[in-house]
């Protein structure tokens, strides 16, 4: 399945999507930069 992306604000999250052997997903993982550093969650 296909999966997003969205910014808002200093924020990128990833939505949903499929794993490595074509399994569906329906995490969220957010990124973001913080003093240099790039923080996911």
């Amino acid at each position: 399945g296909y999966g997003v992306s969205v910014s808002y604000g200093d924020e990128v999250f990833l939505i949903g999507g499929e794993n490595a052997k074509g399994k569906p997903v329906s995490s969220v993982t957010s990124f973001t930069m913080r003093d240099g550093n790039l923080l996911i969650k």
